[in-house]
């Protein structure tokens, strides 16, 4: 939906219609606002328009506050059912959601926006699970408000994990919100390709590929398009490519897809982040299995260090949006403390464990393995 605000000329009908709107919403802003997204409010020449192209042009500044708690509210209430409201039938109820996102973007809304971010893998389920949505489903309008008002990188892993998914239409707005996404939690906007979007384009090819060479026409489709929003002379797409790849080895499927547009991103080379050192997520094997080891032998040397690794861990999936490793090794570590020492009764760290079990969560909130840490 176009949220675009329409300018509708003032009528005298249509002021009163519009003031005594208010005015309830002044008393009671979240009766007021249901009572609006329901379509049980008649505003006169604004009739016609969406509730988010409508209020942006009669709701005075002061009363944006109301709007932001009490549209957060109203949320919070949704989400609590998936039983459609009393009264309210499936085609009104997504416009409802759908006109609720639409303010998201017509609004600063820092409440709302905040508590959508914190519950966004929770919503997203919730949406998607409403079978009474066929014709209306809200679901892109949530996604598209999402991605335009992001103040910080709070919702790559998100992004990420619809790009892993491989649906084609959610892969497509998660591609969106990464290119959106600042630079860094500052909210320092990107100068260049993001590295996110690249990470998200191959992780989207990875889903692709194992259907084959069915899907690759779609995946080469969305490189292109990602090359004509950064008109880089095509010579210079090698390397943002070949630098993403080098940090998690790609489907061999789709370095070949690759070659039909950047065959010299398939040229092997080392990854490197901004400073020139290596950007690289640690490995089990060889950077935390030897601290493991030495976990019950010396826990005052093998703790600290555990610990550091799990920092390097975490720099890495926030500065790529690749959370592979982070995600498996946290839920490895998370097996080994909820063990028992074979000399101690009780788990080595259950707390420990449950932190960074559900931290891998966090990241990876499809993955049946960190939930099953969480729930031992």
């Amino acid at each position: 939906m176009n949220m675009t605000a329409m300018t509708i000329p003032l009528s005298k009908a249509m002021d009163s219609s519009v003031q005594k709107w208010l005015d309830e919403f002044a008393q009671k802003p979240l009766e007021a606002l249901e009572c609006l997204l329901y379509g049980k409010v008649w505003l006169g020449g604004y009739e016609s328009a969406e509730v988010a192209q409508a209020l942006p042009q009669f709701l005075p500044v002061a009363r944006h506050e109301d709007l932001d708690g009490s549209l957060c509210a109203w949320l919070a209430q949704q989400l609590k059912s998936c039983e459609l409201p009393g009264g309210v039938s499936a085609k009104t109820y997504a416009r409802a959601l759908v006109n609720v996102f639409g303010l998201l973007q017509a609004f600063d809304l820092p409440r709302s926006r905040g508590w959508c971010t914190e519950h966004v893998a929770r919503l997203s389920t919730w949406l998607k699970s409403q079978a009474v949505f066929p014709s209306r489903n809200p679901r892109p309008a949530f996604l598209r408000a999402l991605a335009l008002s992001q103040p910080n990188r709070d919702l790559l892993s998100f992004w990420m994990s619809l790009c892993q998914k491989g649906q084609r239409e959610q892969v497509q707005l998660a591609l969106f919100g990464l290119r959106r996404m600042p630079k860094d939690d500052a909210g320092a906007p990107e100068r260049g390709v993001p590295r996110a979007l690249i990470l998200g384009l191959l992780e989207y090819g990875r889903a692709a590929a194992k259907s084959g060479d069915a899907r690759k026409k779609e995946w080469l489709s969305e490189v292109d398009f990602l090359t004509a929003v950064y008109p880089l002379p095509k010579d210079k797409w090698a390397a943002p490519f070949r630098d993403a790849m080098a940090g998690r080895e790609p489907a061999q499927r789709v370095r070949n897809w690759l070659d039909e547009r950047y065959p010299a991103a398939n040229q092997r080379t080392d990854h490197r982040g901004a400073t020139g050192r290596p950007l690289v997520a640690p490995y089990w094997k060889t950077d935390l299995q030897p601290l493991v080891d030495s976990f019950d032998r010396e826990p005052e040397r093998a703790v600290p260090a555990l610990r550091a690794q799990l920092d390097q861990h975490r720099h890495y999936a926030r500065e790529t949006g690749d959370d592979y490793y982070l995600v498996r090794s946290f839920s490895r570590l998370a097996n080994f403390l909820l063990k028992r020492r074979h000399d101690a009764p009780g788990a080595r760290d259950a707390l420990w464990a449950l932190d960074i079990a559900q931290e891998a969560a966090t990241w990876a909130p499809g993955d049946p393995y960190t939930w099953s840490m969480m729930a031992r």
